[in-house]
């Protein structure tokens, strides 16, 4: 009996820890609200296309294992070798994944929708 309290307890810990978070993701971002200007409109990034294509490990995406925010790290303007700017890190990661995949956008306009 015991035992099998211990095992349910942990499944709801693993739950909590590890679906919740997942959960609590914005359906669709806005990926452009670093920004001050913009040439282009803003893509519009929705995580449940993108969790099927990763198969639930989201490090596909977040690839220092970090749920923030990207712009965390990378400044939307100045960047270097080591961390680029936010600009160049999304279309590296966007448009390296989907060239990749075979699958998504491609072109600017697949993306900055007008």
């Amino acid at each position: 009996m015991v035992k099998n309290l211990i095992l349910i307890a942990g499944l709801l810990a693993a739950m909590v820890l590890f679906f919740v978070p997942a959960m609590s993701q914005d359906e669709v971002m806005d990926l452009g609200a670093a920004y001050e200007a913009l040439e282009r409109p803003v893509c519009q990034f929705t995580h449940l296309n993108h969790e099927e294509y990763a198969e639930g490990d989201c490090d596909v995406c977040h690839h220092t294992g970090d749920y923030g925010l990207c712009s965390d790290c990378h400044d939307p303007m100045v960047g270097d070798e080591d961390m680029p700017p936010l600009t160049e890190s999304f279309h590296m990661q966007c448009k390296g994944c989907h060239e990749e995949a075979g699958a998504g956008p491609l072109t600017c306009g697949e993306c900055h929708v007008r």
